[in-house]
């Protein structure tokens, strides 16, 4: 029902909140805390999450982990002295990110009309990603110095920061009005046009940028990932090629250049950048990741296990890594390997439910019809209109010449529509 409801409304902090608690009361803690800190990054001031996150880590006996949240929440509720409590009895001090708080505070109690002491408070909490209070102490600044252009800039990046991003514009606006001719100002505009999807606008705002400070490589970066979002692969090629002419050891600009190759069907130059990428970084998951995707479609089954066995061990948690490998050994005709691999999913994500259908095909492969037919059941629990599961299931009992019971799975299908 949550994930239903997910589905419906993704941001939804309460459906989140709860799904975490029920994954927590299935000892499925990895899970829970994705959810906490998912619900965590959709309203940053509130303080069930974060307290929720340091109870689980102190379950769990990841104390440093549960320090790290309880100290947040005090951040924010410096009155729940009861947390003292907890943090005295796991031995962990305090973070400087706190001290620095305290000081500016105690700065404005005696200078509460000094706009560059909220600005700096603003940033303290935008780094510890408390946006709420961060927009707050920005607008205290504001209201001590209405034309100051960076506490306009700063308002507006902390607003797309909070998921606002069409709040953000109107601060750059205001500031535009001031001096139109500071670069970041447009700068920041482009990141949240961008974000708000407005991807010929963003483009717009970032050759303003250019032209204002052509030095900024930045920007072309920036206007090359518009180009990817519009589907304009050349024009976005170019454009982080001049990025590479400037800053050859660009990382994210060398992996976007591999997507956009990608993109074109250009696989071995995709390959090449990625390749890249790694050279410079070997450990980064995400890249091992597309570069061993890119393997298996060219049927590079060798090389893309390779990859996939160094992500296990980088990142023993990544179940995707575990799936690709089942699907590789099932294109390998090696159906009792696969189900390993498929089996290891569920053991890191018991309710991770898209990997019970592949699990209902190699037990079908394996000819173990009883479990295939119960991990196609368990999938069509959520995905109940997926006309493929209904569909195997109908031929597990086809295979077992239990006719009648086919024909049950094929109309119940039919009756869903």
């Amino acid at each position: 029902y949550y994930l239903l409801e997910l589905k419906r409304e993704p941001e939804n902090y309460q459906v989140i909140l709860k799904l975490g608690d029920l994954y927590k009361s299935l000892s499925s803690f990895d899970i829970a805390i994705e959810k906490y800190e998912q619900a965590s990054r959709i309203k940053p001031n509130e303080t069930a999450p974060l307290l929720r996150l340091a109870r689980i880590y102190e379950e769990m006996t990841a104390f440093d982990e549960a320090i790290l949240y309880f100290e947040k929440v005090l951040a924010m509720k410096p009155d729940l002295y009861q947390l003292w409590l907890d943090i005295g009895n796991l031995y962990i001090l305090t973070d400087n990110s706190e001290k620095a708080i305290q000081s500016l505070e105690n700065g404005l109690k005696g200078l509460p009309e000094n706009h560059k002491l909220w600005q700096k408070l603003g940033e303290c909490y935008e780094n510890l990603q408390e946006y709420d209070k961060a927009i707050e102490s920005y607008e205290s600044s504001l209201s001590c110095d209405p034309e100051d252009i960076d506490t306009l800039n700063m308002l507006g990046v902390c607003f797309g920061l909070n998921n606002e991003p069409e709040k953000g514009t109107a601060f750059c606006q205001s500031a535009l009005k001031i001096n139109p001719g500071y670069y970041k100002t447009w700068y920041n505009l482009g990141n949240l046009n961008y974000q708000l999807r407005h991807f010929d606008q963003s483009i717009v705002n970032f050759e303003k940028a250019i032209e204002l400070n052509p030095e900024l490589y930045e920007a072309w970066y920036k206007i090359g990932l518009n180009h990817s979002q519009k589907r304009r692969h050349q024009k976005a090629i170019a454009c982080f090629q001049k990025v590479l002419e400037i800053d050859p050891e660009n990382v994210p600009c060398l992996e976007s250049l591999g997507d956009a190759y990608i993109a074109m069907g250009q696989e071995d130059k995709g390959m090449s950048y990625y390749q890249a990428v790694l050279n410079r970084n070997p450990d980064t998951v995400s890249t091992n990741f597309k570069l061993a995707n890119v393997c298996k479609n060219k049927e590079k089954y060798h090389e893309a296990l390779q990859i996939l066995f160094k992500i296990t061990e980088l990142a023993p948690k990544e179940i995707q890594a575990y799936q690709t490998i089942g699907e590789i050994k099932l294109l390998q005709r090696e159906p009792n390997n696969a189900l390993e691999y498929y089996l290891k999913v569920l053991e890191i994500a018991p309710r991770d439910v898209k990997i019970h259908h592949k699990l209902g095909n190699c037990y079908f492969i394996l000819k173990n019809y009883e479990k295939s037919v119960e991990a196609y059941k368990r999938f069509l629990m959520i995905h109940s209109r997926d006309f493929p599961a209904w569909n195997q299931i109908g031929a597990v009992y086809i295979e077992l010449k239990d006719y009648p019971n086919a024909i049950k799975q094929f109309i119940e299908f039919i009756q869903l529509f």
